[in-house]
């Protein structure tokens, strides 16, 4: 992300954190070889209203489209999906989360941007 929206969420999430999310279901992205397996969050109003204008700010992003999910599984091979889900269902999964924390996380020079809540 550019640094406008980085500042942007500094300014939008503090008074967010901490944030509650409900897990409401699994959801499946990807189209080719590779799946990515998470669990479909829902956010406050608040959150969503803001992760929708940070997105929109964004000029690598979607748009004001946001998907609030916890990645679980990233870049699985297409044929283990259904055994990574029979899996997940032996779990005792969550089914609420507290964000107490929103940082940016830069991986090139590995630098984890705190930007609310705690450790601001």
């Amino acid at each position: 992300m550019n640094s406008q929206v980085v500042e942007r969420a500094a300014e939008l999430l503090p008074p967010l954190i901490p944030a509650e999310f409900t897990r409401v279901g699994t959801v499946i992205f990807g189209t080719k070889s590779k799946r990515t397996i998470a669990w479909l969050l829902e956010a406050s109003d608040e959150m969503e209203a803001a992760a929708r204008e940070l997105s929109a700010l964004n000029p690598d992003g979607r748009g004001d489209r946001w998907t609030p999910h916890l990645t679980i599984g990233l870049r699985l091979p297409r044929d283990v999906v259904p055994d990574y889900l029979a899996a997940l269902d032996e779990l005792e999964q969550p089914r609420s989360f507290t964000a107490v924390t929103a940082a940016y996380w830069r991986p090139e020079p590995q630098i984890l941007q705190v930007i609310g809540g705690k450790d601001a």
